[in-house]
């Protein structure tokens, strides 16, 4: 499995590790299953979260556990990196998404709005926003530097499972529990198309690095 500049990612499994199968090697530290890995842009670290509530930074050439980020008090579904690597989000059962410094370790900001479990996170290209999908049927759009939700969008009329920015950051792609990929205008939040086939619900969607 590829990672971003090619090296091989680590994979989440049921037995609460994270293994990179090339070298054959574990990283241990979570006492929860894995929900969300993520590589730093630079490929120097990795990003984990957990139904262990934690957020934990690894290094991928020493297999070690540099950081643990603790705030969150539900599963973290899901962890992003910035395109900048200074900020990791992530998002969770307890309905918020935690905005972290990767440098200073510390949490600096918390984003609270959505009713039910968030279950995706996605960064914009520029880093001053980030998009999140949650179980309470909506797509919200929020200011990092302030906190503030300045976007809604809505008529999933189901679950949204996972959300995913675009490069050039026009558009929005989320996945839903009812089979649906939706696409977004990202600066009015007009869906632009409904990607219908699956038979199940959709659990993970990303742009290709040409979509502009």
């Amino acid at each position: 499995l590829k990672g971003r500049g090619g090296s091989l990612i680590r994979g989440s499994e049921e037995d609460d590790n994270m293994v990179q199968w090339r070298y054959n090697s574990c990283l241990r530290g979570d006492i929860g299953s894995v929900c969300s890995v993520c590589w730093s842009w630079d490929g120097k670290f990795i990003v984990s979260g957990s139904a262990d509530e934690t957020v934990r930074l690894w290094d991928p050439n020493t297999y070690q556990e540099v950081a643990c980020f603790r705030g969150h008090s539900g599963i973290v579904n899901c962890v992003s990196w910035s395109a900048d690597g200074r900020f990791i989000a992530s998002s969770s059962d307890d309905r918020s998404i935690r905005i972290w410094d990767a440098n200073s370790r510390n949490q600096i900001s918390c984003l609270l709005g959505h009713t039910d479990c968030v279950k995706s996170v996605s960064w914009s290209a520029d880093g001053r926003l980030v998009v999140s999908g949650s179980n309470d049927e909506t797509l919200r759009v929020w200011e990092v530097s302030n906190g503030r939700e300045i976007l809604r969008l809505q008529g999933t009329n189901n679950k949204v499972t996972s959300v995913s920015w675009s490069g050039d950051g026009k558009m929005i792609a989320s996945g839903s529990e009812d089979g649906t990929i939706r696409i977004w205008e990202a600066s009015s939040g007009s869906e632009m198309t409904c990607l219908e086939g699956h038979t199940h619900s959709v659990t993970c969607v990303s742009f290709s690095a040409e979509n502009d």
